[in-house]
Formats: C-alpha cells, structure tokens, sequence
C-alpha cells in the first residue's frame, strides 16, 4: 500500500523526462537527450536503418571522440569497456557504441541500456589523469591570453546547422578556429570521423557565408601523432578546398603556433 502512495513520483517522473527528449533541429534521424557528458553537451543517439532494414541506434562516435580529445588513452581502459559492453548488452566497433533492435518491444529497454553504456564510457574519464591535462582546447586559449587576443569561446554559427566553434575572433577577417587532435593512441577511426565531421562543418559554413568567416583549421601533431594528408581523404578534400578557394582559411600545425598568432594579430 506504502508503495502505491508513492507511484505518483515514478508517474510524474517519467512524465517530466519524457517531455526532456527531442529531436535535433539540425538532423532529423539525432535524438537529443536530457542527459550529458562532464563538458555539459547532451547525449545524442542517431537512430538509422541497416542495409537489411534493422533499426540501429548508435553515439556516432561522439563518445569516443570526447575521450581522446581530453587525452584519454582508451587502450589502457579496454577490460573496463568490454565490461561495460558486456553488462549494458550493446557493442562498439571503429570507435561506434552501437545497439541493433531486435524487435519493437525490446526497443525501450535497449535505448536505455545504449544510453547508460555511453554514460559509463564516458565518466571512465574520472579514472583517467587525462583529465588533468590540458587539452588542445585549453592550450589555444592559454596561447590566445598570453598575446593577448580577444576571442568568444564557443561562438555558434549558422550553416544548414548550427555550430558551436571554439573560436571566434573579429579581427576585421572574422576568423572561426577549430582543432583536431590526435596521440599515438588515438584510433584512426577516430582521426577519420573528426576530419570528416570538420570538413563538413567549413564547407556547410562556407556555402552559407561564403564571403564572411575564415574557417582555421588546428591540428595538433605534438602528443606523438602527426596527421598526414596521405592518410586521410577528409585531410586530402579539405586541403584542396583551401587551396582553390573553395573554402575560406587554412590548416596550421600546432607546432608551427607562430603561424596562428601571425594571423590572428
């Protein structure tokens, strides 16, 4: 009897986090969710249809890439995800954590369990030293304040989407920074998806500015990995797109940061 007096707050719960979910209105197959990562970004689940007309719901690699881009050496954590794999029922694959639909009435369940495996992976950053280490991200902005270079911190930008872009500068030449960066432990299926993802980002961008932002692209070579454009077609289409004018900006090395602060002065 005890338990029925207090179905009213599991009822009003469910209720208000129902109201909490809803669909990306930069993608249609992405599903936002009332839960998030330590930066604060919400988990999204993109929900797509197989080859063989199973429903898959995956991360699109947004986990793993937040792991390594705040350092975070995933082969010294491979048992633990495995682990997790394992006890949340779902699978990872080139940097994917990824759940098939089995039927329509197990649909529920697995979206929440692939929604607690993402959680799972990605708080193992609190194990990590990793977070203690400054990421790309914080030496840019530590390069900035040193020069003293104004800038606005995750400035959002309109394409058909909407971007969150970790720099911005209004130097006359309106200049939007992102970066890349990538370790000796850092997957190449994880280099590919965030060069993917950045050169869709500057081209979407372009075509929809195409007179107004420089699009800068940082890549940091100095945590034991260089990323070489005969590795990656991403690196090979973006480097030619600066070239003939297609896009706006230029790629610049961390290690060659003087370039960057030659431009941005």
């Amino acid at each position: 009897m005890v338990n029925d007096n207090w179905q009213f707050v599991i009822n009003q719960y469910l209720e208000d986090l129902n109201s909490l979910f809803y669909i990306s209105s930069d993608r249609r197959d992405c599903i936002v969710t009332p839960f998030s990562r330590p930066d604060g970004e919400p988990v999204e689940i993109l929900a797509e249809y197989t080859g063989d007309g199973f429903l898959m719901l995956s991360d699109n690699c947004t986990t793993f890439d937040y792991l390594f881009v705040n350092g975070f050496n995933v082969k010294n954590y491979e048992k633990a995800i495995d682990s997790i794999a394992k006890k949340y029922q779902i699978q990872y694959e080139m940097e994917e954590i990824y759940t098939i639909v089995s039927s329509i009435e197990k649909l529920g369940e697995q979206f929440h369990r692939l929604i607690e495996a993402i959680l799972a992976v990605t708080y193992l950053i609190y194990k990590s030293e990793s977070r203690y280490r400054p990421t790309i991200i914080d030496e840019v902005s530590d390069l900035f304040k040193k020069h003293r270079i104004r800038y606005t911190r995750n400035y959002p930008t309109e394409g058909l989407s909407v971007y969150k872009i970790p720099f911005y500068i209004d130097s006359g030449r309106e200049l939007l920074i992102d970066t890349i960066t990538a370790t000796s432990g850092t997957p190449k299926g994880v280099i590919k998806n965030r060069l993917s993802r950045l050169m869709v980002q500057w081209l979407d961008i372009g075509e929809n500015n195409p007179t107004t932002y420089n699009c800068i692209s940082v890549l940091d070579d100095t945590k034991g990995m260089k990323i070489k454009e005969q590795e990656y077609e991403s690196f090979k289409l973006l480097q030619s797109y600066y070239k003939n004018g297609k896009l706006r900006g230029q790629m610049i090395y961390w290690s060659q940061r003087d370039q960057l602060i030659s431009l941005v002065q």
